[in-house]
């Protein structure tokens, strides 16, 4: 099994996955074959999953993205850009917080989310830390001013 498999039932050689490539990497040799990857891509791929998450078809997977890793994309769920600019547009910062603790459910769904934001390379060289004791998140808060002023 190679670095990037291609279930040849499921593509439909349409090339997506080679337009989308940022290193053109993957390549077709004709119209009639599957995509493969160019010798050595191995070894310059960025781990972006692009070329797994642009097949329509769900033909394409990674050896370190795997399809089964990924999830689906609700098509029902895909906004348009008048969407988009509205709900940039009307985003808003909450400064003034409810005295109750975030669920642990909340909290993992939250960091799970994020975990999809793009990083450098796909390199996801992120790691989270959730602090729940009130008096540590004080001093936190506190230390975080003081860095502040100091920089002033």
């Amino acid at each position: 099994m190679g670095f990037l498999r291609i279930d040849e039932s499921k593509c439909k050689k349409d090339g997506i996955c080679v337009g989308e490539c940022p290193l053109v990497i993957i390549y077709m040799k004709d119209k009639e074959s599957v995509p493969e990857m160019v010798p050595g891509g191995e070894q310059v791929c960025l781990l972006c999953g692009h070329c797994v998450a642009v097949c329509p078809h769900g033909a394409l997977s990674h050896e370190k993205i795997p399809i089964e890793a990924c999830s689906p994309i609700n098509k029902d769920l895909v906004i348009n850009e008048e969407q988009a600019i509205q709900f940039l547009r009307s985003r808003r910062s909450v400064r003034f917080f409810k005295d109750k603790p975030v669920e642990k459910e909340t909290l993992q769904k939250l960091i799970e989310i994020a975990r999809y934001a793009p990083t450098g390379s796909n390199s996801q060289l992120v790691e989270w830390t959730v602090f729940t004791d009130k008096e540590k998140i004080r001093n936190l808060a506190g230390l975080t001013v003081m860095a502040v002023l100091k920089m002033q």
